[in-house]
């Protein structure tokens, strides 16, 4: 079964899904990153971390200006 965790920062999965999936080692995970792209320093330290893990990682590069667009 394929399973798919959709997160903002490159640090965000570790810190907040990272337990589930290595309990629910039976799912294909893929992890999309809307932030940042692979070759930035944190897209590649993070898609290696991922990566030892059979856990595949994939980049949008959507702009993180810092700040809440909403207002």
């Amino acid at each position: 079964m394929k399973a798919v965790a959709l997160v903002a920062h490159p640090d965000d999965c570790v810190i907040f899904a990272s337990g589930y999936i290595d309990a629910h080692r039976e799912y294909d995970w893929t992890i999309v990153y809307l932030t940042h792209w692979r070759l930035h320093k944190r897209g590649r330290e993070i898609a290696r971390y991922w990566r030892k893990r059979g856990v595949r990682t994939q980049f949008l590069g959507f702009k993180d200006h810092g700040r809440d667009l909403g207002q």
